[in-house]
């Protein structure tokens, strides 16, 4: 990797909050894969508004020179309630078919009662029926982070066709271990109310055969995170182990190689 790849943000917030950070990101040569968060409440249409901003606001933020691409899905915390779960392959598919789209996100569980299991369901059975090229970014929680990443873990069971097209984010050293002895590919969040970079040092220690499936990123929207950044420039890491988690692992997950000005 020539630059930085943060493998979950959400780029259409940070533009919308933060516009000067679009220039900070091209200046650290930080590619971008954002993930699908309205901000908003709402039922169905204004779901649907929300991920035609994403949509157009990437599209825009790329033609300006910054290598991204976006998940589109529906966040367990973004549940509309006039939708039904067997109405999400409709309702996604004109995203999905995006030309930057790289697949289904945010997905997943943040309390894992039944609605966000019925959705979570709907959308991995999405998810298995798309272009095997396409992605799934899934979300876990930070309350209850174990209970729930082993629920999670435990639906992942029935679909394991996804293994290598599939992503747990905001994986700790409590539960990465889980994620990965399962075979399933992870992501670590890097801010003050996530990972530390000494979350991180102990994952890498503890898990470095299983280096090219963990990914980083800083999930920023409308708080704004130098941690992937900061990281990635210092001494830590080995620099083969730098390249894979700081941009070369989602790039080989995602198949995509961000080509940088």
């Amino acid at each position: 990797m020539s630059g930085l790849l943060d493998s979950h943000m959400h780029l259409d917030i940070v533009h919308h909050v933060h516009p000067e950070r679009i220039q900070w990101l091209k200046e650290k040569r930080c590619a971008v894969i954002s993930w699908a968060f309205s901000p908003h409440e709402g039922g169905a249409a204004e779901l649907k508004r929300y991920l035609k901003f994403q949509a157009d606001t990437i599209q825009s933020i790329s033609d300006s020179g910054l290598p991204c691409r976006f998940l589109a899905g529906i966040h367990p915390r973004n549940i509309p309630g006039d939708l039904k779960p067997a109405q999400c392959g409709d309702f996604l598919q004109p995203f999905l078919k995006h030309p930057l789209c790289l697949g289904i996100g945010e997905i997943g569980l943040e309390t894992g009662d039944a609605r966000e299991t019925d959705f979570f369901i709907a959308q991995l059975e999405l998810a298995r029926a798309l272009d095997r090229g396409l992605r799934t970014g899934v979300h876990t929680p930070r309350k209850n982070k174990i209970e729930v990443t082993k629920q999670i873990l435990s639906m992942l069971e029935d679909f394991q066709e996804l293994k290598g097209r599939l992503v747990v984010d905001h994986c700790t050293p409590d539960t990465i271990g889980d994620v990965l002895e399962r075979g399933w590919t992870a992501g670590v969040t890097l801010s003050p109310v996530k990972s530390s970079l000494a979350d991180l040092l102990m994952i890498v220690r503890t898990r470095l055969d299983c280096i090219g499936r963990i990914m980083c990123n800083t999930d920023s929207g409308a708080d704004f995170h130098e941690d992937l950044a900061e990281a990635a420039a210092s001494e830590t890491f080995a620099p083969a182990v730098r390249d894979a988690l700081f941009g070369g692992s989602a790039a080989d997950f995602f198949g995509w190689r961000p080509a940088y000005a």
